[in-house]
């Protein structure tokens, strides 16, 4: 129902979700029935999320401490076997991240969790001045002026943290204005409407919370916490904050049925009708949610139409046509690399730098 997700930077991003959401599941399931070889396998499948976008990692630290904390409000303690069954899932997914980490060690000289950090960090300080990062930082010249940035050695040198410690005020800059984007970058027509925001708000607190309840509600929490918390601060992407789509869907599903059984009541109620008719009584139940159905699958095509135009074909074309005019030793200069890709030629990055640089380059 939000197919902006097909239509994103790459195609790494629906198997991430799928990973990571078989992850969360299987880890709640570890939970509910205290299925504690369970934990193992949420590990080893949020592990296998991290190896297809690194952004899985957040939640490695933050299920753990969710974990320790659900079983110890059930049992009024912490037994030994239930610490281990959180540990477990913590080494399964450091186990199944262990290439990934050992690669960035080997080439960098660093243990580092992500050859992105610190570039997708300075990113967000181009944004907060109204550059355009993908032209301007990511295929800006190095120091060297032979490699660019995103392809350099120095993208991996400075600390992310280092710098958040050192300057506070930055961090809390970019997250207010990240988070006041959120309006007109998230809750858009195309991705979560905005207008669907009352029924979340419905779902949620139209009924008073059991403490059963209040568990289950605090795990779909947590994920949202650790998206606004980790991401925020980087700048808005939508992809860092798509797994808060199904969340504000069950949510969105939820308010629906409540405000069907609001309106059965109301007809009762107020004009006195009794449904002989079990097909219209479900129908009003079901009215709410049909119409946020409807809502939801007549974006597809709008999305899908919006996605298409935007698509850049050519760079396809210009590949196909170097492919049979040039030497088949010849190199592509383009900032796509999809053009290199298409000829089938070997790519070189071309950058955003003065004449003379470029020249040099």
């Amino acid at each position: 129902l939000t197919v902006s997700v097909l239509y994103w930077g790459s195609m790494s991003e629906p198997p991430f979700l799928f990973l990571l959401l078989s992850a969360l599941a299987l880890f709640l399931t570890a939970l509910e029935g205290q299925r504690f070889w369970m934990f193992v396998a949420a590990g080893a499948v949020l592990g296998l999320a991290y190896l297809t976008r690194d952004e899985a990692i957040a939640f490695c630290g933050a299920l753990s401490i969710f974990a320790l904390m659900w079983l110890w409000t059930e049992a009024k303690s912490l037994t030994l076997q239930a610490s281990w069954a959180v540990a477990t899932f913590a080494l399964s997914f450091l186990l199944v991240a262990a290439p990934y980490l050992w690669y960035l060690h080997v080439h960098t000289g660093q243990w580092m969790i992500s050859g992105k950090l610190q570039i997708t960090w300075r990113a967000g300080g181009y944004r907060d001045e109204g550059k355009t990062t993908q032209d301007q930082l990511y295929f800006g010249l190095d120091s060297s002026g032979a490699e660019v940035n995103w392809l350099s050695p120095e993208r991996f040198q400075g600390n992310v943290l280092s710098n958040v410690i050192g300057h506070p005020s930055v961090l809390l800059r970019r997250v207010v204005r990240t988070a006041g984007s959120l309006k007109e970058n998230f809750f858009t027509r195309t991705n979560f409407w905005w207008a669907l925001l009352p029924l979340v708000i419905l779902g949620l607190f139209k009924q008073p919370w059991s403490w059963r309840r209040l568990r289950y509600e605090a795990f779909l929490l947590t994920i949202i916490a650790v998206l606004l918390v980790v991401f925020l601060p980087f700048g808005f992407l939508v992809r860092y904050f798509a797994p808060a789509f199904p969340i504000l869907l069950l949510w969105t599903a939820r308010g629906a049925l409540e405000l069907g059984r609001w309106l059965q009541e109301t007809v009762t109620v107020a004009g006195g009708v009794s449904f002989s008719n079990r097909n219209v009584q479900a129908g009003l139940g079901w009215f709410p949610a049909g119409m946020a159905v409807v809502s939801l699958v007549l974006t597809i095509p709008v999305t899908a139409e919006r996605a298409i135009s935007g698509t850049p074909f050519g760079d396809k074309e210009a590949g196909r046509w170097l492919k049979i005019h040039i030497p088949d030793d010849g190199k592509v200069m383009a900032q796509d690399v999809a053009v290199a890709i298409y000829s089938g030629r070997d790519w070189v990055p071309s950058p955003n730098t003065d004449w003379a640089r470029f020249i040099e380059y």
